[in-house]
């Protein structure tokens, strides 16, 4: 390996982690954070939420790899620029598509990688998860439903309950 393919992947490799770290972030704080809270409140221990959590993650997280290849790119080859390193290597010789080639490579092992993570990692994760959340969360009690029966577009009747539990069915 050359010094260049050395230099390029070092330029590559903590961007890409932080891509990864921040989009991970962003993707489980949008949806499963609440989802997750919901499950608290109802009263699952904390370690089950931490584990559901945990179990969830790899489908978040392959989702992430080829968008955090991609600001890697932009962000190497922008700071690349920004330094006028570039230029640097055009006047030593060096070809644009021989800058590209670690790139390259890297990002056919970030999709192989990915493609594995997928396989492998995503489906017991997925399932572990489901099943932790068919036990724990699945039938939570329902409190305060109200249910409106309409007639002719007009409020014809309102029913009112305090709550209702799936275990009892009462």
């Amino acid at each position: 390996m050359r010094l260049l393919d050395r230099y390029m992947a070092s330029e590559l490799i903590w961007p890409f982690l932080v891509g990864v770290a921040a989009f991970t972030a962003i993707l489980t704080g949008t949806n499963m954070l609440f989802q997750l809270a919901k499950l608290a409140a109802t009263g699952v221990p904390l370690t089950i939420v931490v584990k559901l959590f945990v179990l969830s993650l790899p489908a978040f997280v392959v989702l992430t790899f080829p968008m955090a290849m991609l600001f890697s790119s932009l962000m190497a080859f922008g700071r690349l620029s920004g330094e006028s390193e570039m230029i640097a290597m055009f006047a030593a010789g060096i070809n644009l598509y021989r800058l590209l080639l670690p790139v390259l490579v890297i990002s056919l092992a970030v999709a192989v990688l990915t493609w594995e993570f997928n396989e492998a990692v995503v489906p017991w994760s997925s399932r572990s998860a489901a099943a932790l959340q068919k036990q724990y969360g699945g039938a939570a009690a329902q409190k305060n439903i109200l249910l409106p029966v309409r007639k002719a577009g007009k409020l014809a009747l309102l029913v009112t309950a305090d709550g209702f539990d799936p275990a009892r069915k009462s």
